[in-house]
């Protein structure tokens, strides 16, 4: 089972057939997500989908076995782009984040961190690191800013 987004309401694909109908009705899909028991299927689902869909879709996994797929121009990193243009007196953007779904919006940002927890791609591409998610990382981010 997959959950589709569109603007204003979810709907649940439960085939490939659905799931290609939903691409493929002309609506501009906010964000698919999916949960696979295995990292393995859940990478194999990523690599068809990256490859069927490529002009329509990006994919990113939100964990180990969670595939988040969205619209073209509606990603985080495109967020802080738009922001930006949206809002010229905010001068400093700022992305924490822990996984792949995060990695260009932390890239992006004019200072991203990693929290612990975060796997090796998410650290390599950080400016800063702050604690893992579950110990105050949001808290930690803050003071540093503000210091």
């Amino acid at each position: 089972r997959i959950a589709v987004f569109f603007e204003d309401e979810m709907k649940i694909a439960n085939s490939h057939k659905e799931l290609r109908e939903y691409f493929s009705c002309g609506r501009e899909i906010f964000k698919t997500v999916a949960c696979f028991g295995d990292e393995e299927n859940a990478l194999l689902f990523r690599k068809y989908v990256s490859d069927t869909y490529k002009d329509t879709v990006e994919i990113d996994r939100s964990w180990s076995t969670g595939v988040e797929i969205h619209g073209v121009k509606t990603g985080k990193s495109y967020s802080i782009k738009e922001y930006r243009k949206l809002f010229p007196e905010i001068h400093t953007s700022v992305a924490v984040g822990d996984y792949e779904n995060d990695l260009l919006m932390i890239r992006d940002a004019d200072i991203g961190y990693a929290v612990d927890n975060a796997i090796p791609e998410v650290k390599a591409v950080a400016k800063r690191t702050a604690p893992h998610c579950k110990d105050s990382a949001i808290a930690y981010v803050i003071e540093d800013i503000l210091r």
